[in-house]
């Protein structure tokens, strides 16, 4: 894992594809549109399923690659992009993906619609948008008011949350100049070092993440830079999950364009 793009050093080209030989990869590009089901079926997606509150459905974006997925129109409803969780031989929900290993995750999302939406993309113990449900966690979170959750100083802008297994439960929420905006895409990636310390990255562009513990409101302002989280107090075991919730009574969507997670070989 190297924080330089690019670096001939840390890159093996051959036949194209081009890997660091001593980290394991998976990608999700969305060949086919994960299932609201605990089970595998042979026309859906065989690693990812669909969670949430009312009926979560996706649907291939039929003007672009990926998926959309889609709420039911209830407030509060939600859908959840997440490993199979009964799954125990697929390689995204195994518990090798400690924050030790060196990790990256990174996915693709947009937005059609901004009014009374969430979105949260990211590493965490479980599926909630919550920033404090979970004692481990590292994700991105956008939100339009604080119905059903916690309160943010500037609900236009994108926001980081990092947790780091205190107890009790510290949240470091960074808010970044970034405004969200319909029909933008946004790429947001994660990395950790073997010293358990993180790094974002938003459209290739690297982020501060705040060290000042969050109490509500939430949103410590940040900027460009390369200022690391603090380091993880324990090595946790996160999963990867994307999320979209309704806060009217009226469908929201997200646009998820593939997802990308990797870790060191040892």
């Amino acid at each position: 894992m190297s924080n330089v793009f690019y670096n001939a050093n840390n890159l093996v080209i051959n036949n194209g594809f081009v890997k660091n030989p001593n980290r394991y990869y998976l990608e999700e590009w969305f060949k086919l549109v994960p299932a609201a089901s605990g089970n595998i079926a042979f026309n859906k997606n065989i690693d990812f399923e669909l969670s949430g509150t009312g009926t979560p459905t996706s649907t291939f974006n039929t003007l672009a690659p990926g998926i959309n997925v889609l709420t039911s129109n209830t407030i509060n409803d939600n859908s959840i992009i997440e490993p199979h969780t009964n799954g125990s031989h697929i390689s995204w929900n195994r518990d090798i993906w400690k924050t030790g290993s060196e990790l990256e995750w990174e996915c693709s999302v947009s937005i059609p619609n901004k009014t009374s939406i969430k979105f949260w993309a990211g590493l965490k113990l479980t599926s909630t948008n919550v920033i404090e449900t979970d004692s481990d966690s590292l994700f991105f979170k956008f939100q339009r008011d604080s119905t059903n959750s916690e309160v943010f100083k500037d609900f236009t802008k994108l926001h980081f949350i990092y947790s780091d297994g205190s107890n009790p439960k510290k949240q470091y929420v960074s808010e970044l100049p970034i405004t969200i905006d319909v029909d933008t895409i946004y790429n947001l990636r994660i990395t950790i070092d073997r010293q358990q310390l993180a790094r974002i990255f938003v459209n290739g562009i690297q982020y501060n993440i705040t060290h000042d513990v969050g109490s509500s409101p939430y949103g410590s302002t940040v900027t460009e830079g390369e200022i690391p989280s603090t380091a993880f107090l324990d090595e946790a075991i996160l999963k990867p999950y994307i999320g979209v919730q309704t806060e009217t009574a009226a469908s929201k969507t997200l646009n998820v364009y593939y997802q990308k997670m990797s870790r060191s070989l040892t």
